[in-house]
């Protein structure tokens, strides 16, 4: 599969069945020393109201992804990853 086509699907957490954004919404976190992906990074913003809006991101480790559907990626987010403590920028 490429990445190109997981940009539509939307991230989707097994824990709580809540929405967390798109998979091309987000940013792909690599380690340096080796090349591989190490998470997502998300960002709460809307993209409609940018302007008036604080930034926030989480990063949801690559283990996380659970299942890669036709239109949904399965994220398993749980408390150890606390996908609600977010970083201000």
């Amino acid at each position: 599969m490429r990445l190109r086509q997981l940009e539509n699907k939307e991230l989707i957490n097994l824990q709580d069945g809540r929405r967390i954004g798109y998979f091309g919404d987000a940013d792909l976190v690599f380690n340096a020393d080796t090349g591989q992906i190490v998470g997502l990074e998300i960002s709460n913003r809307n993209r409609f109201l940018q302007l008036f809006a604080e930034k926030y991101i989480s990063v949801i480790p690559w283990e996380a992804i659970k299942k890669i559907g036709k239109e949904v990626i399965i994220l398993d987010v749980g408390a150890e990853t606390d996908i609600d403590t977010f970083r201000d920028l």
